[in-house]
């Protein structure tokens, strides 16, 4: 099989066919994926906007929209051979895998991998040197573990992404300004820490975030 992706697609289709491409190819197309196996046969295009667009190739139409799938531009995308599973990057600096689930091949995020979407500000050891605590640029508070990956976590910017939406503004206008500087200490026998950070023009008042972080 081969594809080819253009953004004219009003000039081939009409009335509600042409609205419904148009939302799926909102956006330059930088990577495309076939799926093989026993299911839908599905072509999936990434855009620059961090869309993914599912379409259906033996009905000739667009299947599912993923809008939220990417924060950056997309940069690959890759379906496993004979499975319903899809793989993503961009240039958020996150890879993600997603699962079609059922007859209809509805797309669901199985797992994922991040880290920050721009340059490291501060970083700190923590814990004989196991965890780096990590603030970057793009205004994230990271944790993570140099010996297991899935301990690695965000610990600042919670539920972004649903507060900007039921606010109707975008995320960066939710987030927090960026950590400047950050100390971290262990508490309670290395069970709980207690992090102070300074904000970016905010001052003079700092901010005390304690948590688990084993």
């Amino acid at each position: 099989n081969a594809a080819a992706a253009g953004t004219a697609a009003g000039r081939f289709l009409q009335g509600s066919a042409a609205a419904v491409a148009a939302a799926g190819s909102s956006s330059a197309v930088t990577c495309l994926s076939f799926s093989t196996g026993s299911g839908l046969p599905l072509l999936a295009a990434g855009g620059s906007a961090g869309v993914i667009a599912l379409w259906n190739l033996e009905q000739r139409c667009l299947h599912h929209v993923m809008r939220d799938a990417h924060d950056r531009p997309l940069l690959s995308l890759h379906f496993f051979a004979g499975e319903p599973l899809l793989m993503s990057s961009a240039g958020d600096n996150s890879i993600k895998q997603w699962v079609l689930e059922g007859s209809e091949s509805v797309p669901r995020m199985l797992k994922f991998r991040s880290g920050h979407s721009a340059p490291p500000a501060v970083v700190r050891h923590y814990a004989e040197g196991l965890r780096l605590l990590s603030a970057g640029v793009d205004k994230g508070f990271r944790l993570f573990s140099t010996i297991q990956d899935q301990q690695s976590r965000e610990l600042s910017q919670k539920n972004v992404k649903a507060r900007a939406k039921k606010s109707r503004v975008t995320e960066d206008e939710i987030k927090l300004p960026r950590v400047t500087q950050l100390a971290a200490c262990e508490v309670g026998g290395g069970l709980l820490a207690c992090i102070t950070s300074s904000l970016y023009g905010i001052y003079p008042m700092p901010h005390v975030l304690c948590n688990r972080l084993l």
